[in-house]
């Protein structure tokens, strides 16, 4: 088995000459999964030597004509679709899982497989949509939507299949499920942090268990066939990561372009020649209206992709209209690539009224000063490259912070980030908290973090009875040193670990 490798290259030919060189004199097994055009297996068939060691290529695909251009039509497997009685279980099974079939219910059942003609996400898909309905008049509706999808082009009746699941979710769950179109495409999310991002987007209505109704928002999502689990907990009671089908994302991205919930864009930066302009007055360029891009066209953005999330006002995006795009735009993330000190001093003060920011790809040495001005931040995402990462005392002004996330480094944190009311995930390397303001204990006004559930990593010289005592809502704690954690523990207690 070859080893996985992490890459940070920009010449696609460097990575080809190191994936031969990995592979060359070995036997090896390559799977490449939903190739879709004749240029993507020409982009990457010369990484595989052929030495006559048994070595095999699986390829799936969707189009014929792929099979065909690799030379491989004659080797290749069609997959059939699925006889009725299969249908029919596979429907069976999504509706109903260990549940009693009632009778009343089974003739419309077999009527709504059988025009589906064996497409098993299709069947799975409208099984998770009537598992929530039941009534026989709901089953008649979705059976009477089912017989008007006449067509003989498969993806184009499951296209509208999936369309009509869409259609029946509530609001909320419509906003959760679109935001899956906001990741790359076969993206496997971990679940908490699709959840703490939903909560900072304000698409979840029970604000007194935030957590709680995210975990039911993406189960309903899951029930529904919708939305794909990838892991789960050891004792399979907690859901860990999570994705969606290739044809659900291209859902989410049609709901997307149509502009009702937000609008996504791809921010395009570039860099003036520094013999020209200062450094100070380079800054973003401008926001394109989403695309999907794919291959060359991510790796030949300079600084990286970069995706934001503006709200809807009018469909019609134009050039002229980047300064207001930029105060609408409530969310920025970062997927892949290099990025600039320069324009993050510069581009953040265009937007005001930022909530989400995942700068987890972009290397910092010191807190970014600008992001102190964006107060209504709810999600921060940060990569630090130094030692040593002071939190300055201003970060209190982001007194809607919910999340914040540092990889890298050790940070200390000023007194002052007691102030952060909202605080509900803290997520550090290592850190180091400052005791409780002096008398907020005594007088018996717990200030600071009474919202807060989750607190990783903790320094141990830090684990004083005053920050013990600011943190007593917690519901997972890690502190660096297991015997420190078992000493706190036994001292102090927890009512809610």
């Amino acid at each position: 088995m070859m080893r996985a490798l992490v890459l940070i290259l920009n010449d696609e030919a460097e990575l080809t000459n190191m994936l031969q060189r990995s592979l060359k004199g070995k036997r090896y097994l390559i799977v490449l999964d939903d190739i879709w055009k004749s240029e993507a297996w020409d982009a990457v068939r010369l990484c595989f030597p052929s030495e006559n060691k048994g070595s095999g290529i699986l390829m799936t695909t969707r189009n014929t004509e792929v099979a065909r251009y690799a030379g491989i039509e004659n080797l290749s497997l069609q997959m059939a679709f699925m006889y009725q009685d299969d249908s029919w279980n596979l429907f069976k099974s999504a509706a109903f899982a260990n549940e009693a079939l009632p009778s009343e219910y089974e003739n419309i059942g077999k009527q709504i497989a059988d025009e589906y003609h064996g497409l098993p996400l299709t069947i799975v898909v409208v099984a998770g949509l009537l598992k929530s309905k039941r009534t026989i008049e709901d089953w008649k509706s979705v059976a009477e939507d089912v017989k008007s999808f006449v067509t003989n082009n498969p993806d184009e009746r499951c296209s509208r299949v999936l369309g009509l699941s869409y259609n029946h979710l509530t609001n909320g769950l419509k906003m959760c499920l679109l935001y899956f179109g906001t990741f790359l495409e076969d993206t496997e999310i971990p679940v908490k942090h699709l959840m703490r991002l939903w909560m900072a987007e304000g698409f979840l209505n029970l604000e007194s268990d935030l957590e709680g109704e995210a975990e039911k928002c993406l189960q309903e999502l899951v029930d529904r066939c919708l939305v794909l689990v990838c892991k789960k907990s050891l004792d399979g009671t907690k859901i860990r990561s999570c994705k969606v089908h290739d044809l659900i994302h291209d859902l989410c991205l049609r709901e997307v372009l149509r502009g009702n919930v937000f609008i996504m864009n791809e921010i395009v930066f570039e860099k003036s020649d520094a013999n020209q302009v200062s450094s100070e007055c380079q800054s973003l360029m401008q926001m394109h209206p989403f695309k999907r891009l794919i291959g060359d066209e991510i790796d030949s953005s300079p600084y990286g992709l970069y995706r934001a999330l503006p709200t809807p006002v009018s469909r019609q995006l134009r050039y002229h209209d980047n300064n207001d795009l930029f105060k609408r735009t409530r969310s920025i993330f970062i997927f892949d690539g290099y990025f600039s000190p320069f324009i993050l001093d510069s581009a953040l003060i265009h937007f005001k009224l930022l909530k989400v920011l995942d700068l987890s790809y972009v290397r910092i040495y010191s807190f970014p000063l600008p992001l102190l001005n964006l107060i209504w931040l709810r999600y921060l995402s940060l990569l630090c490259c130094w030692k040593i990462f002071d939190i300055p005392p201003e970060i209190c002004r982001l007194w809607n912070l919910q999340t914040f996330y540092v990889k890298g480094s050790f940070l200390t944190f000023p007194g002052e980030i007691w102030g952060l009311m909202q605080l509900r995930h803290l997520k550090l390397p290592t850190f180091y908290l400052p005791d409780c303001p002096s008398g907020s204990i005594d007088k018996g006004r717990h200030l600071g973090f009474s919202n807060l559930q989750t607190i990783c990593y903790l320094s141990p010289s830090c684990c004083t009875k005053e920050v013990i005592m600011g943190i007593q809502n917690v519901k997972k704690l890690e502190i660096s040193g297991f015997k420190v954690i078992m000493k706190v523990f036994g001292t102090l207690g927890f009512s809610t670990i």
